[in-house]
């Protein structure tokens, strides 16, 4: 499995604090997957389906501060991606709820075999992922992967992957560091909230 870890490039913001972490939630990420899936006539290629999901997160980190479905992030040579979610195609006998939902296809493709509902995201999460798969319902997973080469978080980690901060990301996508600082103390009370109530 990809693990987060640190890397050369982070921010210094990251060297002097610890970076924002959130906790993965599988059946908001099946549930978002499956929009994405679903939209494209219930099988997608799933490099594809990944970059636009990793578009959606960090489109919802820069305006939410918070990612759809809590996932770790890294670089790889295709482009960015959610770690997390791309661990759920490659070893989905770990991933109950996204098995139950979603299988691999062939080499390439991801098909959704049950419908999970939306119930966890939000009208915000449903909308966002909509209007990205009609942004680029026109190009193949090979266009995807030359869009998210563009982003400014990206760095081409060779035939390994990179962990890639949420603090990177959303430098990148030009969140100044008053507005990182801020989600940051959100995301640590909402942890520490969520820590009291479990």
């Amino acid at each position: 499995m990809i693990a987060p870890c640190y890397h050369d490039g982070a921010m210094a913001v990251i060297e002097r604090q610890r970076p924002m972490r959130f906790k993965f939630d599988e059946v908001r990420a099946t549930q978002a997957a499956a929009i994405l899936i679903h939209l494209a006539g219930d099988q997608s290629n799933y490099t594809k389906m990944l970059k636009l999901l990793y578009l959606a997160d960090r489109q919802s980190l820069q305006e939410v501060g918070a990612p759809i479905a809590g996932a770790s992030f890294c670089n790889m040579a295709n482009g960015p991606l959610a770690s997390d979610i791309y661990n759920c195609i490659r070893e989905p006998e770990h991933h109950e709820f996204w098995s139950k939902h979603i299988v691999r296809v062939g080499k390439y493709d991801v098909k959704l075999v049950a419908n999970p509902d939306d119930g966890k995201l939000s009208d915000y999460d449903v909308d966002l992922l909509t209007a990205l798969h009609r942004k680029y319902e026109r190009q193949d997973f090979g266009d995807m992967i030359d869009i998210v080469h563009t982003l400014p978080e990206w760095v081409d980690p060779g035939a390994t992957s990179v962990p890639l901060e949420p603090e990177e990301i959303l430098q990148g996508a030009g969140v100044d560091g008053e507005a990182i600082s801020e989600y940051r103390e959100r995301n640590q009370h909402l942890a520490y909230v969520d820590e009291l109530l479990a």
